[in-house]
């Protein structure tokens, strides 16, 4: 599964614009983001923080849980854009 940063905050917190994880780690995109927070902890902090959003294969998430995930998925950290 294809994980991108392409948050600057994201990309600082995690020291690359993009990374592979296995799916077969990953029953659902909630566990697959606990994957992840756990290379790069300070991630969930910003996500909870509103500073970061997710995106699963172009979709932006609200609920991650028992979202079914496959190896061929892409997770995007992205940036919040505000507007006005």
């Amino acid at each position: 599964m294809k994980i991108i940063y392409s948050s600057d905050i994201a990309m600082s917190l995690s020291g690359q614009d993009e990374e592979e994880i296995d799916a077969k780690d990953a029953s659902s995109l909630d566990s697959a983001l606990r994957m992840i927070y756990e290379r790069h902890p300070a991630l969930k902090k910003e996500i909870d923080d509103g500073d970061i959003l997710i995106h699963h294969n172009g979709e932006a998430t609200i609920d991650a849980v028992g979202r079914e995930v496959k190896d061929s998925d892409t997770i995007e950290f992205a940036p919040v854009i505000l507007g006005g």
